[in-house]
Parts: structure tokens; sequence; C-alpha cells
């Protein structure tokens, strides 16, 4: 997963947050939504969005990230997710959640508030780090702790700030606990050597991920609906695109 430079100053990776982990879910070029970024960090997935023309709020927690976000143009509040959502009702087309619930303490309490700032036909994309993938099973049988691989360079024990550990099967309980239906879920053949990509076919990198998402995904970032779709749709990259 490279996120390019890690900016200690902001707290933010200069790249992180990139285009790349949605694209793939929904057709953006579109009609014009109304979108809320939750927990949106460097405000880059919120700015591309912009640009393509939707109207896009955000909410973060972090006063750096909201000032980053202001100075994008995109229209920001500063509020603890914890306590729910500053916003009204049955509001928004579609709401961005990724890589923020293994940061929250009460997971299903703030789906629910997202569920309600949904409008009925609303869609969730929700993304999270698969902290059980296969190379970090062998970190941690190795007893080098629960730190995720890519946020090594970054973190210690002592300061990591991923509170929440979801398995797959994890993630669709908390999903199927949160009254909301997957509709598209994506899976990335993860980065950072153990299969290296460039030594192994795609067929090959694609039958494990197909078999073994649990081991072999990086993220599960799943595109989810208030009401039941009628099928699953399942996306598998056979790497890890950049920004991912």
């Amino acid at each position: 997963m490279k996120r390019g430079k890690f900016c200690a100053k902001t707290m933010l990776f200069k790249k992180a947050g990139n285009f790349e982990k949605i694209k793939r879910l929904k057709d953006f070029n579109q009609k014009s939504l109304k979108i809320l970024d939750v927990g949106l960090g460097n405000a880059q997935i919120a700015l591309q969005l912009k640009r393509l023309g939707h109207d896009v709020q955000g909410v973060d927690i972090s006063s750096k990230c909201v000032r980053t976000a202001e100075k994008k143009g995109i229209r920001t509040k500063r509020f603890n997710i914890e306590k729910g959502l500053p916003f009204e009702s049955k509001n928004f087309d579609l709401v961005i959640c990724t890589d923020v619930i293994e940061h929250i303490r009460n997971m299903k309490a703030l789906l629910k508030a997202i569920r309600r700032v949904l409008k009925e036909d609303g869609q969730l994309i929700l993304g999270i780090p698969n902290h059980f993938d296969l190379r970090n099973r062998i970190n941690i049988f190795l007893g080098q702790g629960i730190v995720h691989w890519d946020q090594k360079k970054y973190a210690k024990a002592y300061n990591y700030d991923h509170i929440r550990f979801l398995s797959l099967k994890d993630f669709l309980s908390l999903i199927k606990a949160s009254n909301f239906y997957c509709s598209y879920q994506q899976y990335n053949f993860m980065g950072g050597g153990i299969v290296p990509t460039r030594f192994t076919p795609e067929t090959f990198r694609l039958f494990l991920l197909k078999r073994f998402p649990q081991l072999f995904s990086g993220k599960f970032i799943f595109l989810l609906r208030k009401v039941k779709s009628k099928s699953v749709n399942k996306i598998f990259i056979p790497f890890t695109p950049k920004g991912l």
C-alpha cells in the first residue's frame, strides 16, 4: 500500500485516501450526488469527488484535517464521530467511511448514525484494513504484535491508534447487525512481498484472493445499502493499486 510520504507536522499521509479505494464500486460520472466523507483525513477523496461535480461535505475530529479540507474547498465540520453525526436525517445519497472504524470504540453506534443520515435509497462505502492477512498472521505468530505491517514504520504498540481488529467474518457480522446489506464487496491482493506480484501470474493471485480473501486481501471495502440487494457482486483486484 503505497500512500506517499508521511508528514509529521499534519500527521497525514500526503497521498493517502486515494480515489483508488472507491472508484470501482460506483460510477461517479453520472448524476451529481450529495456525499458525506466521514473521517475525511487529508480530503483527497472528497476533493476528487468535488472535481467530478458532486456536493461533498466532510466531518473529522482533527482540527488539522478540517483546515486541510477547507483549504481545498470542502465544507467540513469538526466533530467527535463517537458521539454521532451533526447532520439532518435522510440527508445524503452516499456516505464514505474508509479506514475509520478501526479507530472507533463503538462501531455499531457510528453505523447507526450513518444509517440515519442516509436517504432511504442511499449507499455507504465502508472499508477497513485486514489485520489478519497472511503477513500479519505470521508476524503475530512470531510474537511481533498486532500493529499492521504497513504501519510499523510510523507506529509502535504503545501509540497505535487502531483499537478494533476485525476479521472478514467479524466485518460481515457488524454489517448485518447494523442493518446494512452488501451490494459490492471489493478485495485487493495484499502488498508487502509475501507473495510477490512480479514473480507470480495474475491467474494464481486471483485464485488465492478468491479462495482465501481473509488471508490474501489487504483491505475489505464494501458498497452497502439500507435495503437488501438482489445480489452481491464481488470485485477482485490481483494487486494493490497505489493509494489503496
